[in-house]
């Protein structure tokens, strides 16, 4: 038997072993004077001993297993770092429409300790905190660019049912800047728990350019759906509306 097949799987990192064999589970030979010492338990306590003591030219170590492990475990990551890495996983959610219990899988888990160990997974709450924060910079940026660079804007809007059968109102914003570029933003899809009428649709569009400090001399039209809810609506505004050119075409199909 080898000295390398000898060696039990608890203790192949030792380097005792270069001078030691295993004759059974509770025997060792010195491979320089060929003494038979005792083994048991796993530890190398008493063949390190012996090299110490009778063969005092060999400088040999101790490396335990629990050694090794923690010189090969990554560093544990700085506050900064686990803050940006876990802002990134709040975009992922965000930029890639993925559902906040991602962070909360096993298999998510598994993935991101494979690529660094030293990353904690934060809860579902934590990534939560981190949107909201994302959601508040993102909702200031966009604000000032309306302001500052852009003449007018154009809205859509949309309503909507959940499959609980709850009622939502979805409002984007189209304009240019002062470079010609064209800006498609989200600005808010939020729950609508009074009826459809044209006087509460109204209500709502007005607080939602109040929120995101829109000028209303700034809005040129609302493209709807031929919903006479949603004409009636922008009567009451005074803004233009246009009726979704797309929707007009589905109903005609």
């Amino acid at each position: 038997m080898d000295s390398a097949s000898s060696r039990p799987a608890t203790a192949k990192c030792s380097k005792v072993w270069d001078h030691f064999e295993r004759e059974n589970n509770n025997k060792v030979k010195c491979k320089l004077c060929f003494t038979h010492l005792s083994f048991s338990g796993g530890s190398t306590g008493t063949m390190l001993n012996h090299l110490k003591h009778k063969h005092k030219s060999i400088h040999c170590e101790e490396t335990k297993v629990q050694t090794k492990i923690n010189a090969n475990k990554a560093p544990v990551l700085s506050k900064d770092r686990w803050n940006s890495c876990t802002q990134k996983l709040a975009l992922l959610c965000a930029v890639d429409l993925r559902p906040l219990s991602i962070c909360e899988g096993p298999g998510f888990r598994a993935f991101c300790g494979e690529l660094n160990p030293s990353y904690t997974v934060p809860s579902k709450q934590t990534v939560t905190n981190h949107l909201k924060k994302i959601f508040a910079t993102e909702k200031e940026l966009l604000i000032n660019d309306v302001l500052n660079h852009c003449t007018s804007i154009a809205m859509t809007s949309d309503l909507w049912t959940s499959q609980a059968t709850e009622a939502y109102i979805t409002v984007t914003g189209h304009y240019l800047d002062s470079n010609w570029t064209l800006h498609n933003v989200d600005l808010t899809t939020r729950e609508v728990t009074d009826r459809h009428t044209r006087e509460n649709l109204a209500n709502e569009l007005r607080s939602i350019t109040s929120e995101f400090h829109i000028p209303l001399n700034k809005i040129t039209a609302l493209i709807t759906d031929n919903a006479s809810n949603m004409t009636l609506c922008c009567n009451n505004l005074g803004w233009l509306s246009v009726k979704c050119f797309a929707h007009t075409l589905q109903l005609c199909i």
